[in-house]
């Protein structure tokens, strides 16, 4: 069978399937935990029912997940080189804008968000706390 350009065997890489799976899910995971895409999915549960929550957070991560992985086989058809400089460039400007979007926030701008977080876990761990009062969601 012709291998297309950038592919390798299993056998010429010494690594499977297994050990691919176990470190793409676990180097995710510790990127993601704490991420706040992990909070802002956390305040939403809070607001809206989980199961929607869920699946909008799910169908997110499993199109950026399709988008990494075309993105990483395009970088297989590309030259090393440019690769590397596109990349350089991209970590470069990102990292610039959350700078500039850093500075450019006023010291307050999230005291909002996370008064009204701290009042609604103050109010459901008052109920779960009440006694004789259950509280289901």
């Amino acid at each position: 069978m012709a291998k297309t350009l950038g592919e390798k065997d299993n056998n010429e890489t010494g690594l499977g399937f297994i050990h691919a799976f176990v470190a793409s899910l676990s180097v995710i995971i510790v990127s993601e935990l704490g991420d706040k895409t992990f909070f802002i999915a956390a305040i939403m549960a809070m607001r809206h029912p989980r199961c929607t929550v869920f699946s909008g957070a799910i169908a997110a991560l499993a199109f950026m997940t399709v988008l990494s992985a075309f993105f990483g086989y395009i970088t297989t058809v590309i030259p090393r080189v440019v690769t590397y400089y596109v990349s350089t460039a991209l970590f470069a400007i990102f990292g610039i804008k959350m700078l500039y979007d850093g500075c450019k926030m006023s010291p307050d701008e999230g005291a909002e968000e996370l008064e009204e977080v701290s009042t609604m876990l103050k109010h459901r761990e008052d109920d779960v706390s009440s006694p004789g009062v259950y509280y289901i969601h």
